[in-house]
């Protein structure tokens, strides 16, 4: 592959390989140089004398169906762990909250009520966040590949990276530090959380409660920042499925943790139930515990990778040493023997530059040398020493733009939901259950997209470092084709068991005719809903977050919830007066509705990961009592309320939808390339010390403003 050297910083790069281990018989000028010459590349030429080029060669010259194939292939086997990682981190949540739902309403009330607070203050602010990561973290990978392109050149120069493997833990500390600066008002809030909940006029107890759940789940917090970062410091790197093995050992420990501690079945030795039976306070200690253990796990494996690479890399280092010593013994004698011969001298000077050039022959490699050249993507080291480079304010401000921009992107669709779920409360119990039927169907097919839209991010960031935009654009079609498929799976599903979907959570006949009534509206619109999950994933590649924020805000508030609001009270109006009930906009009432002892309905659990889990809590009055309430409207005329309700969101995804595909199908990807050269620019100025200031400061400038 190449040879291996020490920079003065202790980084171990590479040179070209085009030109490392160039045969004898290799021309000084190579005829298949870019910059070299303008003639094709010869056909003739052994794949194994210039592997990048080859390589990359060929990705310009493949045909467009199987490099999208290709494309295709790679985002279904990099979807499928994200969709796991995302599902079992979302159990360690709702493990505590069905956990408490058996010891009582007002348990139940208080633990989602507390979850929608965290969610609200600050889980979706740290998600929102960790989405600049997406941007910074596939981009600056991809640049340090090997087979990049010249940083300087237009056309690109095989064999040459434009950019050190180790920002990728530069950055990550980085938004290390903006969490750090962000936690403190959360913990803040967190910690005088029942002042601020019955100012709110929450219920006193449920605010109590809300407050203590708050206090233990704290001491997870941390952590769950922590995980954000690794999680996509592992994914930028190709690891995909590391996350979800360790999010599947934590869950099974969750489980058994939650219970233990809630509960503590009687099998258990008795002698310990003071110490381990905690009721509800042992729900929110074991979710922080499973994060904690999450985040150490994660940070122990980081930790074991880069010690593999380094041995790994001295390994290789050293066999490729003794090859090269080898190899000058082996021309020295070659060299002796052509002047015994009558070898002219020139012809000997030739040959002795190029040896010093290319001291080990692609011909000589042995097959651990071979594996190490198609390998070298394993042993790049991806940590970056702890320094205050992290704290630059060029590099953070960088991170802060995108990671606002994705804060209003969550936070704006989130409350779009939950504005209508609050509407919905206002048609009834039976209207409310029937949302949650929906809302948890809903929520839990857009997990497949919105996992597909993750791992389409960090292909195409990858390949944006690359400075291939080809692939790139074949990678966010090939994305867009995957996503089309598989939303048109769940909207067969549910078109077809529409009349019999709600029996899976609930046994009223009323609920289901309402639920059946608009699932063919659901089945409409998976397929949009499946696009804006992609198209979310290809402008946070892009570094658009800002865009899309703006696009869920025009398509929900402008258009979706009006519209919807409109539909479901034209005919009917809005009630004198709202329920004589607390109130917060979220999933909990549905799941108090579901999970209630008073109901003979039993919950499955959402699968939505953006909000995690949030709740509209009932906390002082019986589900029968509000039935009979003469405030709530018929049962058709809530009906067609809810349907109203759907219609609004099914325009909202279409708008969403239409509005976002032409916005990525009209970009120049060529553009997106000087983007994140500009990035990784502005990155390796920042760390010389006789670099530019002023053009650092102006390269950043320029890449978070376009």
């Amino acid at each position: 592959m190449s040879t291996i050297e020490t920079h003065h910083d202790g980084y171990l790069g590479s040179e070209s390989i085009a030109g490392s281990y160039a045969a004898e018989r290799t021309p000084l000028l190579n005829p298949n140089s870019r910059s070299g010459s303008n003639r094709p590349k010869s056909r003739s030429s052994s794949a194994h004398e210039y592997p990048i080029e080859e390589l990359q060669d060929s990705q310009e010259e493949m045909l467009t169906l199987p490099l999208l194939l290709e494309q295709f292939w790679i985002l279904l086997k990099s979807s499928i762990p994200v969709f796991g990682t995302h599902l079992l981190e979302y159990a360690l949540l709702i493990t505590s909250v069905l956990t408490v739902g058996h010891l009582g309403t007002l348990e139940l009330a208080a633990c989602t009520l507390g979850t929608m607070t965290a969610n609200v203050t600050a889980f979706s602010v740290v998600i929102g966040m960790g989405g600049a990561l997406d941007t910074v973290l596939p981009g600056v990978w991809g640049a340090s590949s090997n087979d990049n392109s010249n940083f300087d050149s237009h056309k690109p120069e095989p064999g040459r990276k434009i950019a050190d493997s180790r920002l990728l833990g530069l950055w990550c500390q980085r938004m290390a530090v903006l969490y750090l600066l962000l936690l403190v008002p959360m913990l803040c809030i967190w910690l005088n959380a029942e002042d601020i909940l019955i100012l709110l006029r929450q219920d006193r107890e449920v605010a109590r409660l809300a407050s203590r759940y708050l206090a233990r789940l704290a001491l997870g917090l941390p952590a769950f920042a922590l995980i954000t970062i690794t999680k996509r410091y592992f994914q930028a790197q190709g690891l995909f499925s590391l996350p979800t093995k360790i999010s599947t050992v934590v869950a099974g420990i969750n489980v058994l943790m939650t219970v233990t501690l809630v509960h503590y079945p009687h099998p258990l030795p008795r002698s310990l139930e003071p110490y381990l039976h905690l009721g509800f306070d042992g729900a929110p200690l074991s979710t922080s515990i499973s994060y904690n253990l999450v985040a150490l796990s994660s940070v122990i494996c980081g930790w074991k990778i880069e010690v593999a690479r380094r041995k790994r890399r001295e390994e290789h280092e050293a066999r490729i040493e003794q090859t090269m010593s080898s190899s000058n013994s082996i021309s020295y004698l070659d060299t002796s023997t052509s002047q015994c011969n009558g070898i002219s001298s020139s012809i000997t000077a030739v040959s002795s530059r190029s040896t010093s050039r290319d001291p080990s022959p692609a011909s000589r490699l042995d097959p651990d040398q071979q594996s190490f050249i198609e390998t070298s993507e394993e042993l790049r080291s991806a940590w970056y020493p702890l320094s205050m480079r992290a704290l630059h304010p060029t590099g953070l401000a960088t991170l802060l733009h995108l990671g606002l921009g994705g804060v209003g992107q969550i936070a704006s669709e989130w409350w779009a939901w939950e504005l209508v779920g609050l509407a919905a409360s206002l048609l009834g119990p039976k209207a409310l259950a029937a949302q949650s039927v929906l809302l948890v169907s809903t929520t839990t097919t857009y997990q497949a997209p919105f996992s597909l839209g993750v791992a389409a991010s960090v292909r195409i960031g990858q390949l944006l470092g690359l400075a291939q935009p080809r692939p790139a654009k074949l990678a966010a079609h090939a994305a867009f084709l995957l996503g089309l498929a598989i939303s048109l799976v769940f909207s067969a599903i549910f078109w077809v068991w529409r009349n019999q979907w709600a029996y899976l959570f609930n046994d009223d006949e009323d609920v289901a005719v309402m639920v059946g009534s608009v699932l063919p509206l659901v089945a409409l619109f998976q397929v949009f809903d499946g696009t804006v999950g992609i198209v979310g994933g290809i402008l946070r590649a892009r570094g658009k977050q800002a865009t899309g924020a703006l696009l869920n805000l025009s398509a929900y508030y402008v258009v979706g919830i009006p519209l919807g609001i409109y539909l479901a009270f034209k005919d009917i109006g809005f009630p004198d007066s709202t329920p004589d009930q607390s109130v917060v906009h979220s999933l909990g009432n549905r799941l108090t509705t579901m999970l209630s002892p008073s109901s003979p309905s039993s919950a499955l659990p959402s699968l939505h990961f953006q909000p995690i889990l949030s709740g509209s809590i009932v906390a002082s009055q019986s589900m029968a009592t509000m039935v009979d309430d003469p405030i709530y409207p018929s049962l058709p005329e809530a009906t067609a309320g809810l349907r109203g309700l759907w219609i609004g969101l099914t325009v909202a995804l279409v708008y969403c939808s239409l509005v976002g595909t032409i916005l990525c199908f009209m970009t120049n990807w060529e553009r997106e390339v000087e983007k994140v050269r500009a990035r990784v620019r502005a990155e390796e100025r920042r760390g010389h010390p006789d670099g530019n200031q002023s053009e650092d400061d102006s390269d950043g400038a320029t890449f978070v403003e376009s």
